[in-house]
């Protein structure tokens, strides 16, 4: 699959991971670049623009060139910013090949069937608590590099967690009947 507006195809598009806070890149007006510009070696070590990426955009209202972002408001100049320093670091996050996310997946809903398998009620619970949080961070780090991921694994370890807990309660309560 292609997108041919970026000129890339999906599997090599990647979501924007802001870099920063929304005000963390320099800026300047074309009239202060103007200013430093009439003075001799403004290009030199030290300098505003000395070995740098310069991005040019405006930030007027009446360009109607605003976004809302899970930080906010931005402009889409400071987008590119945060695009641009994403693609240099290394930080976006890249699409997650869904076999991988069934796996994962598969293998923290084991880890809690085999814990409930494993000890008795009262332990596998605490432990299963546990488990849940440090399972979803971890697989939150192998799936994208990140530990900020982390909730998209709970729901499918809260319904094997909820199923452990029933399938305890009715075995319990046939025990109990027979």
């Amino acid at each position: 699959q292609s997108n041919p507006k970026a000129g890339r195809s999906t599997a090599e598009m990647f979501a924007l991971n802001f870099y920063g806070d929304r005000f963390h890149f320099k800026t300047a007006s074309s009239a202060q670049i103007q200013a430093l510009a009439a003075h001799p070696g403004w290009g030199k070590e030290g300098t505003l623009l000395f070995a740098r990426i310069a991005l040019i955009g405006g930030t007027y209202r009446e360009a109607r060139d605003e976004f809302f972002t899970p930080v906010g408001r931005m402009s889409g100049i400071d987008l590119l910013a945060h695009t641009t320093e994403a693609e240099l670091s290394g930080r976006g996050l890249r699409p997650l090949h869904s076999v991988r996310m069934i796996l994962l997946n598969f293998l923290g809903g084991f880890s809690l069937v085999l814990v409930y398998h494993r000890f008795s009620l009262r332990i596998a619970f605490w432990t299963s608590l546990l488990l849940i949080p440090l399972v979803a961070l971890l697989s939150s780090a192998l799936a994208f590099s990140t530990l900020a991921l982390w909730f998209n694994f709970v729901p499918v370890l809260l319904v094997v967690l909820i199923s452990q807990l029933y399938g305890q309660a009715k075995q319990r309560w046939q025990q109990h009947l027979s």
